[in-house]
């Protein structure tokens, strides 16, 4: 199998098991994207990352999720457990 067929296979399973459309999840991840790449200029540069972050945060507590930031990727949790997004 393709790594971009397990991809999209991964994408599938995390939208099926947590019941989010997929239209959702897409938006999720390229905010979660997004807020990583601000992470990475903040570092770089000083300029906050905090705007991406807040925006990341309000879609995953729309989707009835929690938010870690363990680095620069965040992860997500539900019921006191860490749930990381799919790899696309």
């Amino acid at each position: 199998m393709s790594k971009r067929m397990r991809s999209c296979v991964a994408f599938a399973r995390f939208a099926r098991e947590h019941r989010i459309d997929p239209g959702e999840l897409a938006e999720l991840l390229t905010l979660a994207e997004r807020a990583f790449k601000a992470g990475e200029r903040e570092a770089n540069t000083g300029r906050s990352a905090d705007p991406a972050r807040r925006r990341f945060e309000a879609k995953a507590k729309e989707l009835r999720f929690g938010v870690r930031w363990p680095g620069l990727l965040p992860s997500l949790t539900r019921s006191g457990r860490d749930i990381y997004l799919p790899e696309v």
